[in-house]
Formats: structure tokens, sequence, C-alpha cells
């Protein structure tokens, strides 16, 4: 696929109960959806990549872009240009850094798109998800990847259109270790519902601590925000999410997580991502409340907490 592949979403079957009219006087739901998809990979995961974005209906969209070495980082370049100001951050996280501003750019670059959807090349269907909405499209749990491609599709056309009525930048697809006990609800996923079966229902969340960057949607202005940044402070998940904590960006997260990472056991699975190890929960595991509870006050917004109730 060349530069500028989208698809144009299809509005008809989304629930817009929660619409507003635009300034303009257009409602969401008659302003124009194109989705570019990309996807930033090494040579070695290309394979892998390539069979996900068939597998999910999307290899006619996607661009797919080399990912940024981490041996072509040049630390004292970075530092003598003023562009690092942490000198806990390794290569491979300024690396995966600039492979994700690479592709934000050709989104940006492309004026036709209003919408971009990322992967990398770790990235995986969460089969739990995948089962529900092939269940609720009537088709029985099947596996095919027609049944697969359908239903993805459908899901991020849906998800786009939230943008609209909910303000956000950005959506993380594949978030992990967040607080997820502090999550605020904003508003049900509608095409992954069926004979209330879906257990806990999948939503778009307000939430914390949204890392992970393996999948996610922005906007436009989303994308805009994060090019504006010129040095290298933390990692780009941890950047969105003190970015999101202090109001610079609209970051939120669809819960169950619609992408897992395939991880090897004990360790990465090779993609651009690979010091963050193996499986990588969704939500942090509380085996020290205390501690945890410590930190949710320190580094989550006090309006979002006092939103979730948290005490």
């Amino acid at each position: 696929a060349g530069s500028g592949a989208m698809w144009a979403a299809n509005h008809a079957h989304l629930d817009v109960r929660h619409s507003q009219v635009a300034p303009d006087g257009t409602h969401p739901s008659s302003r124009p959806i194109n989705i570019g998809a990309f996807v930033v990979t090494l040579e070695g995961r290309r394979a892998h990549v390539e069979a996900f974005l068939h597998e999910s209906g999307l290899e006619d969209f996607a661009v797919i872009t080399p990912a940024t070495l981490k041996t072509e980082v040049n630390f004292a370049q970075l530092r003598a240009m003023n562009k690092i100001n942490n000198s806990h951050l390794v290569a491979g996280e300024i690396a995966c850094t600039q492979s994700h501003h690479h592709v934000l750019r050709q989104f940006i670059n492309d004026t036709t798109l209003t919408h971009a959807i990322v992967f990398e090349d770790d990235v995986v269907p969460n089969p739990n998800v995948l089962r529900r909405l092939q269940a609720s499209k009537g088709k029985n749990g099947t596996s095919s990847a027609s049944s697969s491609s359908h239903v993805l599709v459908s899901l991020i056309e849906e998800l786009a259109a939230t943008s609209h009525t909910l303000g956000w930048h950005g959506l993380n697809l594949g978030r992990c270790y967040d607080y997820c006990d502090v999550d605020v609800d904003l508003q049900r996923v509608s095409s992954a519902s069926y004979d209330g079966n879906a257990s806990p229902p999948l939503r778009i969340v307000h939430s914390c601590r949204p890392l992970c960057t393996h999948a996610y949607m922005m906007t436009r202005d989303g994308a805009e925000h994060l090019l504006w940044t010129k040095v290298y402070r933390s990692a780009e998940d941890v950047r969105r999410q003190e970015m999101s904590r202090f109001g610079n960006l609209r970051y939120f997260s669809v819960t169950p997580r619609v992408f897992d990472q395939a991880r090897a056991e004990g360790g990465g699975a090779g993609g651009i991502n690979e010091k963050q190890g193996a499986e990588l929960p969704e939500c942090q595991p509380m085996d020290d409340p205390e501690a945890i509870h410590e930190n949710i006050r320190r580094i989550c917004s006090a309006s979002l907490l006092r939103k979730a109730g948290f005490q």
C-alpha cells in the first residue's frame, strides 16, 4: 500500500445518542471520517505484521513503516542539541518515540485523513474481545479471517466516530499497567454488546495511566499535540500519560483492551518495545495496595480522582 491509505467510515450503524451539534451546525454523524492505518516494524517482524493486517482486514489500507533502530540513536548529538533532559532514558525508548513520531508526521502530511490507527509490530487482537465482536455480529464465535476482519474494521470505525462525541485526541486500544480502579466510564461501545453476555461491557474510559503504545488511535489535533514536544523527557507512553494529566492531551482508553501483544514467555518478542519484556497486564496488579494507592494520588489528576470517587 502507498502513502495515504485510508477508508471512509460508514456511520449508518453508529450509536449517536450522545452526539452534539458542532459550531458549524453539522451533526457528528454527518462529518466524514477517513482513517489511515500505520504500522511501525522491525524488518524481522514484517511477516507477523503482514499476517496481522490480513487477518484484521487492514492490508489494503495500511502503510508499513520501518522502525527507527536503537543503534541509530545518537546520544551525543541529541545532548548537544539539548533534546534530552532525562539521564534514565535508554536508546530503545528514544527509538520507539522517533518511530511513532515518524508515522504521525505521515498522518499529518496526508490532509485527506481525519484519524490514524497506529500499531507496533508485536500487535495481536485480544481473543476475548474478538470472540465478543464476532458473537455480536451473529458469527457464533467463528474465527475465520473474513469474520475477524469485518468486525475489527467496524469497531475501529465506531471508535473513531466517538472522537466527535467525546472530544478525545487519542484513544489507547491496548493499554497496560493502568490504574483501572480509578477508571471513569464515558461511553459503552455498542458493536460489542450482545445478549447481556458481555461482562464487563466494552467501553471507553478516562483512565489515569494508560501505558503501552502497540495500538492506539489519534485525531489530527492529537498527533499535532504529540509532535509539538521536541525534547525527550520520558518514554512515549509515559509522556502521553503526563500530557493527559495536565490537560494537554485528551487521551482515553478502551477496556477491555482490543489489542494485546505477541509476547514470548520469559521475554520480549523482538518487537520495537523489546525492553518491556513478557506479558503485560492491562491493569496494574494490586500486590502492594498501600503503595499503589499512594502512587495513584501522586500521578493521577485530582479531577479524575474526584470523578472516580477515589478516597
